[in-house]
């Protein structure tokens, strides 16, 4: 038996055997191969890296990532080389490492803005009215032991800063990569995009042009512009 050896998927296509019978067509990460590196029989393999088999279509094409492993087989095509069998599919793993300092930078962030606000909320000063209708500002909080307190001058409230709203988290590589595949495929069903958009996309990541958070952000351009 041969040594298994592992491909890293980027494209899958619907298509059907001679006689008819489904097939996967997998199609790895190489911009210059025309031609589906793999064939996947047994359709339900694809549960395992999260593709429901259900739901694609003949001629379909779908934008993934994962690794199909294989083996070379005993049996011989027309030019004679091994027919290549698939034996299981692997998920890529998600880089936790890059999570994990995401989620701590954004925490760092929420921190920032709540001290900020209390800031904010604390060089304010508070006023109140007496029995005769006059306005006087509240003692301001006690000062430390041997600082003089001080009072504000200025006894006409002043407006609360506004605080700035969270910022939106920046997408890591693999955070825009998933967006990338969850938009492309409902907006080539419902032809938002044409076919080839995503395609184009991911030939330029394969060739190191862009990455995944420029291929997102072309992606998020040309749905905006079919949807006018």
């Amino acid at each position: 038996m041969t040594e298994e050896q592992r491909l890293l998927i980027t494209r899958i296509e619907r298509g059907e055997t001679d006689d008819g019978k489904p097939v996967i067509e997998l199609f790895e990460d190489n911009p210059r191969l025309k031609w589906p590196s793999l064939r996947l029989f047994d359709l339900s393999k694809l549960f395992t890296v999260g593709v429901d088999p259900n739901e694609l279509q003949q001629g379909e094409e779908r934008f993934v990532r994962f690794y199909a492993c294989y083996i070379e087989s005993d049996r011989l095509n027309g030019q004679g080389n091994p027919y290549k069998d698939v034996t299981h599919l692997e998920a890529v793993e998600a880089d936790h490492g890059n999570l994990a300092l995401q989620e701590t930078l954004d925490h760092i962030v929420e921190l920032l803005v709540n001290i900020e606000h209390h800031l904010a909320r604390m060089a304010t000063p508070v006023y109140s009215v007496d029995t005769s209708g006059n306005v006087q500002m509240a003692d301001p909080p006690s000062a430390p032991r041997g600082q003089p307190a001080h009072r504000q001058a200025d006894p006409k409230p002043q407006p609360a800063e506004k605080v700035a709203p969270d910022p939106e988290p920046v997408l890591d590589e693999d955070m825009a990569r998933k967006r990338f595949s969850e938009l492309a495929g409902p907006a080539i069903r419902n032809g938002t995009i044409a076919f080839t958009v995503p395609g184009k996309l991911t030939k330029q990541i394969s060739a190191k042009v862009i990455n995944w958070r420029d291929a997102l952000a072309e992606l998020e351009k040309a749905i905006a512009a079919g949807q006018q």
